[in-house]
């Protein structure tokens, strides 16, 4: 967090140090990612210090139409970046965080009611001119990723009406849930016999080739999606793809350790090293494990062993620089690997891993049912048109599980002191 200045007078809430600016900028749907790693920290720790600048952030990004939509990002934001700061209101909402501050432009605001937006607005997005149904990656045609629907991208989708859907016992947003899933394996993007998560597929070719390069918040995005579904449903379909998906995640491991294999294996300084952005994705994965071992508790005697491994090598390789700063690799001697490059994603992959040990003595993501205090704003983000207007007016294709119900949306210690140090880079 001591890199993290939008909290200072003069700065935005929310944003990241040289937003955009490659190679060395962050990009905004990190800050999402991040807001919801020290959520986390927080629901692991039971440490507070960091919770209101969290809830405002994520309550300032949420933007003037209260959607994760704001004007500073209209021109670069993509379905992806979006998601993921829902994702984050999510992790708030189930974890009983603090409720958004209150202000004249947050009147209002609750984070689940920030998530049901981002679904609103995605799901009328969903593209069935091309290739049968998904999402594109960028929002609009003039945006880089137009031609692109990416496993992020729908995957990140899913994640969020998934999540609603299990959060607020809603059957509509379970189903669209369904449908983004079975469009994303029928189109190649969930290898049927490995579980790999693919990159994506393009609309120039009609979706046909798929680019198979695999990344590990592809993998986590769909694993925590599949358990969610799981858990809401009790459907061995979604136990099924629970495990399937399971089996792809042991490729982001080396030696029981968590790794980024398609970048984390090339020379440091080379064209094919990690970029800004890639040096997070761990974070995801690991977060998705946890979860996982909550809301399909069989799935934990697989993952605990992997999300304590991969602990025990993060706090041991965050020895570089002032001796409390943390690397990009843990499968390396932590020696040869203290370069200098000690950024905020390398601190979130780490944080995230070492809290990770805690999973088994804290409570799980909770429901509305279950004590959740966010609200539910069903209308949220759909601006001057009902949920049911933009529905009614998305093009339907005859394999959409979702049916009828899409017209009528929503009827109503020992790591905890390395916790500690892995927060000061």
């Amino acid at each position: 967090m001591t890199q993290y200045q939008g909290n200072i007078s003069g700065n935005t809430p929310g944003i990241l140090p040289n937003l955009g600016q490659i190679p060395n900028g962050y990009f905004w749907w990190e800050g999402g990612e991040m807001f919801a790693a020290m959520i986390d920290y927080w629901v692991y720790t039971g440490d507070t210090t960091y919770n209101d600048v969290t809830a405002m952030a994520l309550a300032f990004q949420g933007g003037d139409n209260k959607d994760f939509f704001p004007q500073n990002q209209t021109f670069d934001e993509g379905n992806d970046d979006q998601a993921f700061w829902a994702m984050a209101a999510l992790t708030a909402a189930e974890s009983k965080f603090q409720d958004p501050p209150k202000t004249t432009i947050n009147s209002g605001l609750s984070w689940v009611g920030l998530a049901q937006a981002v679904f609103n607005q995605q799901w009328e997005a969903v593209d069935n001119k091309t290739c049968g149904g998904g999402l594109r990656w960028a929002k609009s045609f003039s945006g880089t990723g137009w031609d692109q629907k990416t496993s992020i991208t729908n995957f990140g989708f899913g994640n969020v009406a998934a999540r609603l859907g299990l959060y607020l016992g809603n059957q509509t947003y379970l189903d669209a849930a369904e449908w983004i899933y079975d469009w994303a394996k029928d189109h190649g993007l969930v290898d049927p016999q490995n579980g790999n998560i693919y990159d994506g597929v393009s609309v120039g070719d009609n979706c046909s080739s798929v680019s198979h390069w695999q990344w590990s918040y592809n993998q986590g995005t769909a694993l925590q999606m599949t358990a969610a579904l799981w858990n809401a449903t009790s459907d061995q379909k979604w136990k099924d793809e629970t495990n399937l998906i399971a089996k792809g995640v042991g490729y982001f491991f080396k030696n029981g350790i968590a790794y980024e294999p398609n970048c984390e294996d090339q020379p440091q300084g080379s064209q094919a090293a990690c970029t800004m952005d890639q040096k997070s994705f761990k974070n995801v994965l690991i977060k998705a494990m946890a979860t996982a071992s909550k809301w399909a508790p069989w799935t934990d005697s697989t993952f605990s062993p992997l999300l304590a491994s991969s602990a025990t090598a993060a706090a041991t390789a965050c020895q570089c620089g002032t001796g409390t700063q943390c690397p990009l690799r843990w499968t390396e001697d932590p020696s040869t690997d203290c370069n200098g490059d000690y950024g905020i994603g390398q601190h979130m992959d780490a944080l995230e891993a070492v809290i990770s040990t805690l999973n088994p003595i804290v409570s799980g993501p909770v429901t509305q049912n279950e004590g959740g205090i966010s609200k539910s704003d069903p209308n949220a983000g759909s601006g001057p048109e009902s949920p049911e207007e933009l529905a009614a007016t998305r093009p339907l294709t005859g394999g959409d599980k979702a049916g009828a119900a899409i017209l009528t949306i929503l009827a109503t210690g020992t790591w905890l002191a390395g916790c500690v140090f892995l927060l000061l880079p």
